[in-house]
């Protein structure tokens, strides 16, 4: 009678046994396919806990693999402990979803190339635990591309194009002004920097009488969002052409002047001129036509001068399709013409007569004074604005290597001993501010009166950038430098700026005492200038955001003349 009751009971609490077992039991749910996230953005790594159960009293534990016990993210007894915690995501990561759900998804801000792997996301509880696994890719959306511009010779251009900063790998195409695309020769050259990230090359041989856009384009994929592109027109004599025809029509002109003023000359001297009267007409009107011809000699140059500048900085820097180039302060060269000037003698004689292309003449007169006037008080303006950002600079002994020696309280440097400086040492030496944000300006003075400064180099470093002799100082290695190089005795120096290749400022030909450095870190351009004359030198643009940078200085190694920080 008692065996036929036990087994009454069991299957009588056997049911509610397996209930309250199955509620402990649970599943982790992660996708199968991996996760991309774009370089120094955010990425949601989904996890999910089945039947949506409250866990937030459970454990949950985001780790990498063979790092169980200091884990990405830990959250315990209702809270996220960062005591055992990877310090490599202090403060870049977090539970995205609802806990009383079952969603201990988790946010990973300002990605890094060292956060592409594999994550695996544990939920436990007393009785029960599951985890999961799954993938994350990193993409990164490179520089816009620099187009550069070269003579190849025999009625061809050599065009080339180079972008940095890109992962995976991406795929780079020419196009013309119609948008075909079109084949080049030579491959695709790929290069890695020390934290993974991708520079392309490419390059074309044009005809230099194309007169279309040339464009280059580097993407991930097709979508807009992931893609940079760059224009040019390839020509490189177009301006040698306008200067050599402009030289050429001004010359002719004069020998004709000349030779008329002569043949007026020898008739004059031998009485071939009839009366005093038509001498003195003749004489009033050659006087008005030396007036017409510098008049329109004057408008000619000046019409070809901006034209130079113009296509001169279309090759340099291109414009491009996505990041139009931003407006910076234009400087005034000190050899601008000056305003043309009506002798006293010959006003005072001709106001009486009052000729009509005199007051022409004096109406054109006060309008380009007007227009420089008004040019004038815009770019004094402009300067004194950027001047606002003004910041006060101390060089950092630690960043100095031994062979330079620090002056001035902290403002100024030298190579006192050229023979000390070691190969393996940097030539430069870095500030102890450093900028993340805002804008700021500084000026340097690179060369004392009466010295003969032989090189120098300004800019700025990023505080990932190696500090070795050896490492070209290029942006792809995390220099922004402009260079000084004096070549001989007859020159003003050699101004120059490192991209992909050094690349010589020929538009800058008076030598510059004191450099103004303009860094804008929210544009992400550092611009120089030369604060003697208040002009643009030259401007990096398209520069990485989210980087620490200082600022950059060198006296050179090749003589003991210092430069100082203002």
């Amino acid at each position: 009678m008692f065996t036929a009751v036990v087994p009454r009971w069991v299957w009588l609490f056997l049911p509610l046994t397996l209930s309250h077992a199955s509620t402990n039991l649970f599943s982790v749910e992660v996708p199968k396919a991996s996760v991309s996230g774009l370089y120094g953005g955010s990425v949601s790594l989904p996890c999910t806990v089945s039947k949506n159960i409250d866990v937030r009293q459970f454990e949950v534990r985001w780790y990498r693999p063979s790092m169980y016990i200091t884990p990405v993210l830990l959250y315990k007894s209702g809270q996220i402990v960062e005591t055992s915690a990877n310090k490599q995501y202090l403060g870049r990561v977090s539970l995205l979803g609802a806990l009383e759900k079952g969603d201990v998804s988790l946010k990973l801000d300002n990605l890094m190339m060292a956060d592409e792997g594999l994550y695996i996301c544990h939920v436990g509880s007393d009785s029960w635990y599951d985890k999961g696994n799954m993938s994350l890719k990193i993409r990164a959306v490179g520089s816009t591309p620099i187009l550069s511009v070269a003579d190849a010779g025999e009625g061809h251009v050599n065009v080339s194009c180079h972008s940095h900063g890109w992962l995976p790998k991406p795929s780079l195409n020419w196009r013309d002004g119609t948008g075909t695309d079109l084949k080049h020769v030579s491959k695709d050259m790929f290069t890695e920097d020390s934290e993974g990230l991708l520079s392309v090359s490419s390059w074309r041989l044009v005809s230099s009488s194309e007169s279309g856009w040339l464009s280059c384009s580097v993407a991930l994929s097709a979508s807009n969002q992931e893609m940079r592109e760059s224009r040019v027109v390839p020509h490189t004599q177009t301006v040698a052409d306008s200067w050599k025809e402009a030289f050429i029509v001004v010359l002719l002109i004069l020998l004709l002047f000349i030779l008329g003023f002569g043949v007026y000359f020898m008739l004059n001297r031998k009485g071939l001129i009839c009366s005093k009267k038509q001498k003195k007409e003749h004489a009033e009107n050659l006087i008005q036509k030396c007036w017409v011809f510098f008049d329109t000699a004057f408008h000619f140059v000046s019409e070809i001068q901006p034209l130079n500048s113009s296509v001169e900085k279309e090759q340099h820097e291109a414009p491009t399709a996505d990041a139009p180039h931003q407006s910076v302060l234009k400087g005034v060269d000190d050899h601008q013409v000056p305003e043309p000037k009506v002798d006293g003698a010959f006003t005072a004689e001709t106001d009486s007569v009052n000729p009509p292309h005199v007051d022409k003449k004096h109406q054109e007169q006060n309008k380009l004074q007007t227009v420089l006037t008004d040019s004038q008080t815009a770019l004094k303006a402009e300067w004194d604005q950027m001047k606002r950002f003004k910041v006060n600079l101390t060089i950092d002994p630690e960043e100095t290597p031994q062979f330079l020696m620090i002056t001035n309280q902290g403002k100024s440097v030298c190579c006192p001993d050229l023979e000390e400086v070691d190969n393996d040492d940097k030539i430069f030496t870095l500030c102890k501010e450093k900028f993340s944000s805002g804008k700021h300006y500084w000026e340097v003075k690179v060369m004392e009166r009466n010295e003969d400064k032989l090189s120098w180099y300004v800019g700025v470093a990023s505080d990932e950038a190696e500090r070795m002799y050896r490492v070209p100082l290029t942006p792809a290695n995390g220099f922004w430098v402009l260079c000084y190089d004096k070549e001989s005795e007859e020159d003003c120096g050699v101004y120059s700026v490192n991209l992909l290749m050094p690349q010589q400022l020929k538009t800058v030909t008076k030598k510059s005492s004191t450099l103004g450095v303009f860094l804008d870190c929210d544009e992400h351009t550092v611009s120089f200038y030369d604060a003697d004359r208040k002009s643009l030198m030259y401007t990096f643009t398209n520069m990485k955001p989210g980087r620490s940078l200082y600022p950059l200085i060198s006296p050179g190694i090749r003589d003991r003349f210092r430069i100082t920080v203002c």
